[in-house]
Order: structure tokens, then C-alpha cells, then sequence
């Protein structure tokens, strides 16, 4: 799936040099040409955002202070103003680089690659949780040895359905043999595989 950039601003040639080149790397690109427009046209399906600062109607800093409290996605402000003191005020706002213009487009290139490149393992590593060499894929129900998986055992492929029923079951099972009467004692991994899912989502929630 082609990753979509937004370029909001509003001098026309720039508009133009930015579109070419990122459709040449094989971007999707939207683009608006004031501060209004930027936040009516971004959505979910936004990757990264390039931001002027000085646009018509609201500028690059109402523009971004509207996005961060809709979503983390990474902003690269490109502007004019070189100044100290906006660089700071920009990152205040958690932009993710701020390029004074004029700028090298395959330095931006390269800085908007590697910023989605770092986003997406981002994203990756989210939905697994790791205790030595035992990695869990708390999305795709499947857990890992030592970097392999294993469908023997205790380690599993889970579907939502089994996870969803052992989530209502005792996170220990203890088993009395007939011949001894020695009680043992296990941890049920799907029950603990069900709480981790939901605690880390709630995390992810909270914070």
C-alpha cells in the first residue's frame, strides 16, 4: 500500500516541487493551500504531514496543535522562518523535523523515508511483548522461541475466539494425579496471554 503525505501549503510552485518528487518516490499525495483546508483534509489515512508555518487563514502551529490532539503522526515543518526561537516553539509542539527553506527535496526524501521507516517499527514492536527469549505477538496470537515459532507445547497459535474463552477461566489449572494424589500446579498460558493483550492495549489507551 502506497504511504500518503500531506503538504499543506499554500505558495503553488512549492506545491508543485513537492508533489513531483514525492509521487516519483512513490508517495500518495494530498494537498491544501491554507490552514483550514490542512486539518479538514487530514484523516486516518495520513502517514506524514509536510507543514508551512506561515499559511492563509491558520497557520502552521494552529494547524499542528489541532493534528497532535487527533493523532501522533509524524509532522515535518517547511518553512521560511529560520529563526531559533520557531524551531523551538515547533518542537514544543512534537513536530518531528523542521527544514527552513529552501531545502535539498532528496535530503527531505531521505528524512521522510527514514521517519516512516522508524514509525512503521514503531508501530511493529508495539504489538509484541518479549521476556528473554520468549517473544509474543499479542495481534497475531503467536508466540516465539528464540526467534522461531513453535506449535508445540505450551506455545501456540491463539485465535480471538480461544483467547476470549480462556479469558474467562482461572489463570491456574491444578490437576490431582489418581495414583499419588500429588496436586499440580500450571499457569494457563492462554488466560495469561489474554490478560497481557488487554493490559498492554489499555496502556496504549492510557498513555
Amino acid at each position: 500500500m502506497m504511504q500518503k503525505v500531506s503538504i499543506v501549503e499554500d505558495d503553488i510552485d512549492i506545491q508543485d516541487i513537492l508533489k513531483n518528487h514525492l509521487m516519483d518516490a512513490g508517495y500518495e499525495v494530498a494537498i491544501a493551500s491554507d490552514g483550514v483546508a490542512g486539518i479538514a483534509m487530514f484523516d486516518d489515512t495520513i502517514d506524514l504531514v509536510l507543514l508551512d508555518i506561515m499559511l492563509p487563514k491558520i497557520d502552521g502551529y494552529g494547524v499542528c496543535e489541532v493534528i497532535r490532539k487527533r493523532s501522533q503522526v509524524p509532522v515535518i515543518m517547511l518553512t521560511a522562518l529560520s529563526d531559533e526561537e520557531n524551531q523551538l516553539r515547533g518542537f514544543e509542539q512534537q513536530i518531528d523535523d523542521y527544514i527552513p527553506k529552501p531545502f535539498s527535496p532528496k535530503i527531505l526524501l531521505c528524512k521522510i523515508a527514514a521517519i516512516l521507516r522508524r514509525r512503521t517499527a514503531e508501530n511493529h514492536n508495539q504489538s509484541l511483548l518479549t521476556y528473554k527469549e520468549l517473544r509474543m505477538d499479542i495481534d497475531g496470537f503467536h508466540v516465539y522461541q528464540s526467534g522461531k515459532y513453535d506449535g508445540q507445547g505450551v506455545f501456540h497459535e491463539f485465535t480471538q475466539e480461544s483467547v476470549d474463552a480462556m479469558g474467562r477461566c482461572s489463570p491456574i489449572i491444578m490437576n490431582q494425579e489418581k495414583d499419588t494424589g500429588i496436586l499440580k500446579v500450571q499457569f494457563n498460558v492462554r488466560y495469561i496471554l489474554f490478560y497481557c493483550q488487554n493490559l498492554l492495549r489499555l496502556k496504549l489507551l492510557l498513555f
